[in-house]
């Protein structure tokens, strides 16, 4: 009896481990952006998308900078990038991945998840 009780409140704790949401510090984040932005390019204009997705398993964010037509870049410039962050429960950490149209990747963790 005593064992399958010490079994029972173990798989209740794990599941309630497990069920806490590991992206509450960066919840923050979610909705549309819109500011400015400055870089290589010069000051331009960003706008910036982040969302849930895969029944909230991981949040996708999307990016777009604008930067006007200057000397460095006579045809100006647009920037675009896609973001998906996941959570490791190995690690316990999150991971970014970025995609970027100029054709290359990144990848690394950004802290850990749950802070006890």
């Amino acid at each position: 009896m005593k064992k399958t009780i010490l079994t029972l409140i173990i798989a209740v704790l794990s599941i309630s481990i497990y069920a806490e949401n590991p992206f509450k510090n960066l919840d923050f984040l979610i909705g549309n952006w819109q500011g400015i932005e400055t870089g290589v390019a010069g000051d331009g204009i960003g706008f910036r998308s982040y969302s849930y997705i895969l029944d909230n398993n991981f949040i996708q964010a999307h990016n777009t900078s604008t930067f006007p037509i200057s000397e460095k870049k006579p045809r100006g410039e647009v920037h675009r990038d896609l973001v998906i962050i996941s959570y490791n429960s190995n690690t316990d950490q999150l991971i970014l991945r970025g995609f970027y149209v100029e054709g290359f990747t990144v990848s690394f963790p950004i802290f850990r998840a749950i802070q006890n």
